[in-house]
């Protein structure tokens, strides 16, 4: 894992206290925007898989995926330009 991996993880919660950066919050900690925004997401894919009559819609995953690759792309060159 590399340092902007790292900061990444950090940011989404995703390392355990051991391995996250302490200088990095957690924006999906309980409560957080980005938890709050995060189940809203979940529960608006579940009820459109519940519309197609599937437990999880596999194109509805694949988009989902794609906005964190897409995410994950943003947020390594926004710490390149910033020098992190």
């Amino acid at each position: 894992m590399d340092y902007y991996d790292k900061i990444y993880f950090s940011l989404i919660g995703e390392l355990d206290e051991e391995n996250a950066l302490p200088i990095v919050p957690n924006l999906f900690a309980p409560g957080s925007i980005c938890d709050k925004a995060y189940q809203r997401l979940v529960e608006a894919r579940n009820r459109i898989s519940a519309k197609l009559g599937q437990e999880e819609d596999p194109d509805l995953c694949q988009m989902l995926s794609e906005m964190d690759t897409i995410q994950r792309t943003l947020c390594r060159e926004i710490m390149a330009l910033r020098g992190l």
